[in-house]
């Protein structure tokens, strides 16, 4: 009997406590789904962004680190639901690093497959025709915080197409080099396989070498041919090139720095490798990054028996097949060359006054 009434009671007391567990756990199912629901929705929510928003996220950068810098960012209305919706909504999703951008009008979903499809913020840089490799150098390194912390490898000089080309944050600088070198090489073989026949020209470096001379001598496209023919002309024959441009470029990597202003007569007899006013045939290596144009002039050169060619004062040149006519074209420079020095160094007159009387 006693034994009977400890089970009854047993089971009242129990009840109670059961009917409180149950109403627990369905007020918790019910948050969860509400929660859950919301966080699905929060999808959906629009986030206005006053200015446009730069967010890097590093390789192997966890959902969570993501999710978080996106909410200080503005960009998602909660970090929680972000993380909640992600692995529950679109599981198997990879969110890629790198740099986004964001800007306008976005919402969480629209962040998410911007992060799963990689769309990551690309930046560019410009490689001019002409320019010398110190140049390139100059603008990586003002670049470098964009770049992974590698330094800059050695860059042969000639041996990259100008171009301007995209990278993204965080690649290596190495990478970037070795794209603008696989591009030279896609473009100069062809062009090197259909050149005109019998070019003193041994290997395709021989062509990047004159093509740079070219690339310097003149920027007017029509003359560029015509510039490389003088040159070709000239080698066939056994006259040294005398190429100002080489002369400069062999004092800069001798002194250290570029040179300003016209060539003396004494930087025309200083000693370097590049100096082919002292050395026939061509210089060691290129003397810049030439361009498609100065490489096409290579390759197919006018069709001309000019030796000498000298600027006409009106930013193009004259060519000349005899000494003679060089040395009367020359001349007529030298006179044009000398007015506009005069007219450069000469002070400036001070300005009237008129005021009415």
């Amino acid at each position: 009997m006693r034994l009977l009434f400890l089970v009854v009671l047993i089971k009242r007391g129990i009840r109670p406590f059961v009917e409180l567990i149950s109403i627990i756990l369905l007020g918790m199912s019910l948050f969860c789904a509400i929660f859950l629901y919301k966080a699905k929705e929060s999808f959906r929510q629009i986030m206005i962004l006053p200015k446009e928003k730069i967010v890097f996220f590093e390789r192997g950068a966890s959902l969570k680190k993501i999710s978080q810098t996106l909410f200080q960012e503005g960009l998602i209305p909660s970090s929680l639901k972000f993380r909640v919706g992600v692995r529950l909504f679109h599981q198997g999703v990879v969110l890629q690093a790198g740099e986004y951008a964001f800007q306008g009008q976005v919402t969480p979903a629209y962040i998410l497959d911007q992060l799963q499809m990689g769309r990551v913020l690309r930046h560019k840089i410009t490689l001019p025709e002409g320019w010398e490799t110190p140049l390139l150098i100059r603008a990586l390194e003002g670049k470098k915080d964009l770049f992974s912390k590698e330094p800059i490898p050695s860059i042969e000089e000639g041996s990259l197409l100008p171009e301007t080309y995209e990278f993204v944050r965080g690649e290596s600088i190495e990478a970037l080099i070795m794209r603008m070198k696989k591009a030279q090489e896609k473009w100069l073989m062809p062009l090197w396989e259909g050149r005109a026949p019998s070019l003193p020209l041994a290997t395709p470096k021989d062509a990047l070498i004159l093509a740079s001379l070219v690339e310097k001598e003149t920027a007017i496209a029509r003359e560029r041919p015509y510039v490389a023919a003088v040159f070709f002309n000239r080698l066939r024959k056994g006259i040294p090139l005398q190429c100002d441009a080489t002369v400069r470029y062999g004092l800069w990597l001798k002194r250290g720095a570029p040179l300003s202003g016209a060539l003396s007569k004494e930087d025309l007899k200083e000693e370097t490798p590049f100096n082919t006013y002292v050395h026939a045939g061509l210089p060691p290596t290129p003397i810049c990054h030439p361009g498609r144009a100065a490489l096409q002039a290579v390759m197919m050169p006018a069709k001309t028996e000019d030796l000498y060619f000298v600027a006409d004062g009106k930013g193009g040149h004259v060519f000349s097949a005899t000494y003679e006519a060089h040395k009367k074209h020359h001349g007529a420079w030298r006179k044009i060359y000398q007015s506009q020095k005069k007219a450069r160094e000469a002070p400036l007159e001070p300005l009237q006054s008129h005021e009415r009387n």
